[in-house]
């Protein structure tokens, strides 16, 4: 509670008397004056009214005071009282202030006038003091109720805040990360995401490019909720669950004056004597490039990027086993595709945790997805 605590004489908000507030403590504490000798001590401390935690204005645990209602600790050196006041009487009084009529005030809080003017009344006696002069034409000020204003005002603002702070977090439960490392994910993602968050407002949607090289392992690490990828394997992971959204017979990619460019199709057989672009062996699941050929091949050239490898095709220095999804979303003039059998097949799946499959929002995006998939198939 230190950091939350300041002498009221020496901060609170601008526009208000530090003297007058102190003051105006040590009048509501003027009932307990007996335990304390006939006075109250001259050391009057209240935690609210802090401005110099790092956290904010108030604090971080006065926020959540706020919340709750306004709690002022007037410590001495004999007791410890605790004066509470609910953000809603202080809502209440800043109506009157603002309107400086009882009635008017009333209206614009929805309440009857003698609701109101008791919970004004309940809440000068909490504080021993008039925070009102009353008059035929409407009220007035009183000094002590100058000097709540301020405070007030920033209260009930705080107290907003934080259950502005409580309700985003709870909505950080909500998030949805999606990873993806296949190439056309753009076209398919972006109707499913559009879909998904047209249905479910409060959700936070992310994509995350995958880096990881087993289909899979994004989602188990957490990493991601949802992943599009390219399956390098059939067996089944433990704790995921997946959807096959198409099924793709690979290609070969070679440059347009290649000896194979005007193939109806290539085997394996025909990369002998080739130069076949593989890339490291860490990232082959990712690139979406076949490497089972390269015993045929008289040289293999490892590169690092599908880029570099697009642009040694088409300058006539190698070739590629590759999805045709990739081919599709790095289109090159000068790179031709030649349908390639005996050397397996593209199996695009959605992946996602199997804790998570009672979650609605994870439900619709892998149908969105499905949906989303088949019409760019189609589309191609």
């Amino acid at each position: 509670m230190a950091g939350a605590r300041a002498d009221l004489a020496g901060s609170g908000p601008r526009g208000a008397r530090p003297g007058q507030v102190t003051r105006l403590v040590r009048r509501s504490m003027q009932g307990e004056a007996d335990r304390w000798g006939g006075r109250p001590p001259a050391q009057v401390r209240a935690c609210p009214w802090s401005t110099g935690s790092a956290v904010g204005p108030l604090g971080g645990e006065a926020a959540a005071w706020a919340m709750l209602g306004w709690y002022c600790r007037l410590r001495t050196a004999h007791q410890e009282v605790t004066v509470m006041v609910h953000t809603r009487d202080l809502t209440y009084f800043l109506a009157v202030a603002d309107q400086l009529h009882i009635t008017r005030a009333a209206a614009t809080l929805a309440i009857s006038q003698p609701a109101l003017s008791k919970q004004i009344a309940s809440l000068e006696k909490l504080f021993g003091v008039s925070l009102f002069d009353r008059g035929p034409a409407g009220v007035t000020l009183t000094r002590a109720g100058e000097a709540l204003v301020p405070y007030a005002r920033r209260l009930v603002e705080l107290a907003g805040e934080a259950a502005a702070a409580v309700r985003d977090a709870g909505r950080d439960a909500a998030k949805l990360t999606i990873g993806f490392w296949l190439s056309p994910a753009n076209d398919v993602l972006a109707p499913a995401v559009a879909a998904v968050s047209g249905r479910y407002p409060d959700l936070r949607l992310r994509l995350r490019r995958a880096d990881w090289t087993e289909a899979a392992a994004g989602v188990l690490s957490g990493m991601a909720d949802v992943a599009l990828v390219e399956a390098p394997h059939d067996e089944p992971v433990p704790g995921v669950r997946s959807h096959r959204l198409a099924v793709e017979d690979v290609v070969l990619g070679v440059g347009a004056t290649h000896r194979l460019a005007g193939r109806d199709e290539v085997v394996p057989a025909d990369l002998a004597g080739e130069t076949v672009f593989v890339l490291p062996q860490e990232a082959r699941s990712l690139s979406g490039l076949r490497t089972v050929p390269v015993e045929a091949a008289a040289r293999v050239e490892h590169v690092t990027t599908i880029d570099e490898t697009l642009h040694g095709i088409a300058m006539g220095l190698g070739v590629c086993v590759v999805t045709p999804a990739v081919l599709a979303a790095h289109p090159h003039p000068a790179v031709r595709c030649v349908p390639m059998r005996g050397i397996g097949q593209a199996d695009y799946h959605v992946v996602w945790r199997l804790a998570d499959e009672s979650r609605p929002e994870v439900r619709d995006l892998v149908e969105e997805l499905t949906a989303s998939h088949a019409r760019w198939a189609r589309a191609r």
